[in-house]
Order: C-alpha cells, then structure tokens, then sequence
C-alpha cells in the first residue's frame, strides 16, 4: 500500500459515557490542544478529524463525541457500527459515572461490530482528592471488558494523546481492523449528525430548555 492510499484510510472512534464526564473536553484537548472549564453540553454528535501516523501508517482519524444523556443515547447507537474503537468516560469524582460503564459495554456489544476495540477513560485525575474510584478497581474492570485502561486530565492534558495512539496500536494489531476508506460514508455520517443535533435542539427549544446553557459541574470542572 502506497503513501496516498494510506492516507486515505479513515478509522471512526466514538466517545461515550454520562454526561458531564469530560467527553468534549477531551477531544477538545486532543484535536486542538484547548481546555474550557465551562462548555456547552453536546446535543445529539459533535465530529472533529485529525491526521496521525501510527507504525508508519498514515491515518485520519474520525472522533464522534456522544451525547450522555439517556434521551441521546440511541444517536450514540446508531453510530457504533463501522467503529475502530469506542473509548468509554467516566469522571474519577464521579461514582455514579463508573458504575454506568457496564451499561455502556452493553450498549457497544449489542450494536457494533464484533472486534471493536474498547478502551476505559478514567477522567479528571488532577482532582485526586475527590476520587471516589481507585485505579485498581478501575483496571479491574477494564480487563473484565478485555479494554485498555487509561487515566487522564483534559485539564492539564495528561495522557489525553496515549488514549488515542494506544487505542489505534490496539487496532492496528487486529487482523482485519475496522476503518472507513468511503469518503461518501464519511460524509454521509456528517449529515446524519447534523440532521439528529438539529431535531434534538429543536425538541429542547419546544420544551423550554436553551441550547446556550453552559453545563454546571458540581465536581469542580468539566475535565
């Protein structure tokens, strides 16, 4: 395979997890190099793509940030399929957030592809104070899931680029990697985003709620 082929190849990675975790933040962090304590919460899908080189291979990646909540969650599922990776959040403060990651696991099993890759993210490890889940029950459950672990902070950006250069190590160790080389495809779940987020925000206006509304955090940042 040749240099301009290579860069062709797109791998769709999706983040999901409760809501408020730090999943924006994140790929925030990752594709722009950028923190924002206060952020707007996601409404259906935010995308973002970035180019990275791993093993020598020339990759673009396509990284779908979930809405949490319940109400979105079957959006979520309806992108699972085609996936490389779906990388699950939960905040470290946040045990409630934890014990959702079976949940989660589910979700990915009943609606991928078999050999996704599946990675745990234990978010906001610069709060260590307010941890309520410790790194050896977190890994724990990660091997239970057959997933890598990882700890980070959007924060201060720690191990933010190990979650994805790890992830797509994993996924490139597979024998028949998932990846999306159809720019079509690509394009077609663009619009598909846009077509829920635009649905969701006009139900939230008939209810009320304002799209505007920064997300409040009661652990002490997003990230």
């Amino acid at each position: 395979m040749n240099k301009s082929q290579q860069a062709q190849e797109v791998y769709k990675i999706i983040l999901v997890g409760d809501q408020g975790v730090g999943k924006s933040s994140i790929l925030l962090r990752y594709t722009k190099d950028l923190f924002q304590r206060d952020y707007n919460v996601t409404i259906g899908l935010e995308f973002a793509s970035k180019k990275v080189t791993i093993q020598d291979n020339a990759l673009t990646l396509q990284i779908w940030d979930t809405a949490g909540q319940e109400a979105f969650r079957s959006i979520a599922r309806s992108f699972y399929r085609n996936s490389a990776a779906i990388i699950i959040v939960f905040k470290l403060t946040s045990r409630e957030s934890f014990l959702s990651v079976p949940q989660w696991v589910k979700d990915i099993q009943d609606n991928s592809d078999v050999g996704v890759v599946i990675s745990m993210v234990g978010n906001m490890s610069d709060l260590e104070a307010e941890r309520t889940v410790t790194n050896e029950e977190a890994k724990q459950k990660a091997k239970e899931y057959n997933a890598l672990y990882f700890e980070t902070s959007a924060a201060t950006g720690q191990n933010i680029d190990d979650i994805f250069i790890n992830t797509l190590e994993k996924v490139s160790q597979q024998n028949n990697p998932i990846r999306t080389n159809s720019e079509q495809n690509v394009r077609e779940s663009i619009h598909l985003s846009q077509k829920y987020t635009q649905q969701n925000q006009g139900k939230q206006e008939q209810n009320g709620g304002n799209n505007s509304q920064r997300e409040a955090n009661p652990d002490k940042g997003c990230c």
